[in-house]
């Protein structure tokens, strides 16, 4: 069974987490965006498939900073 969707709220937590160490360009073009534009983090989380991506990202980050310690 796969887990459900992440909300909004948590996509845009996990949007801010990522941009604490990336440009929001390099999360954009990772999340298949085009890197011409500015998109707004509303259009960038109304994407389930963006959504899930952006927390399993976040996730993979944290866990990589525990594993270093």
């Amino acid at each position: 069974m796969s887990e459900p969707t992440p909300s909004v709220t948590e996509a845009k937590e996990a949007y801010l987490f990522l941009k604490q160490s990336y440009e929001a360009s390099v999360i954009q073009r990772r999340l298949g965006l085009s890197g011409q534009s500015r998109h707004s983090l509303d259009h960038i989380v109304a994407d389930a498939g963006r959504r899930v991506r952006l927390v399993n990202w976040a996730k993979t980050m944290v866990e990589m900073e525990r594993r270093r310690r």
